[in-house]
């Protein structure tokens, strides 16, 4: 009964209702979840893994003259992650366009 009520309510002669969506709000939302420090970088390995990889590097690279490697001190003027996994595909470059998209199913362990 309250099924069908809301579904009345949703519904319009055309069709369904168009759902309307923050999207500023949605976005920071999402960006909140990578504000701690280092976690882009936690977050690009994980897509790593998720491409098959073995082996994946992160390379930091400053134009700044400096010999120290600590990168709290030196200005990163460009990084780079490389891994040997799955090359992109079209199909993930789309879904670069997308936010809260979820894309893989996650394998729960056996009982």
């Amino acid at each position: 009964m309250i099924l069908s009520r809301l579904k009345q309510d949703v519904q319009c002669k055309e069709g369904f209702k168009p759902v309307l969506v923050d999207q500023r709000a949605l976005v920071d939302k999402m960006l909140a979840r990578y504000s701690g420090e280092f976690t882009v970088f936690r977050e690009l390995l994980q897509n790593s893994d998720d491409a098959g990889s073995t082996s994946a590097e992160i390379s930091f690279r400053s134009d700044a003259p400096s010999k120290s490697t600590d990168l709290d001190s030196t200005p990163v003027s460009n990084w780079t992650i490389r891994n040997n996994g799955r090359a992109f595909t079209d199909d993930d470059w789309n879904r670069l366009t997308k936010i809260g998209v979820i894309t893989y199913v996650p394998i729960l362990p056996s009982r």
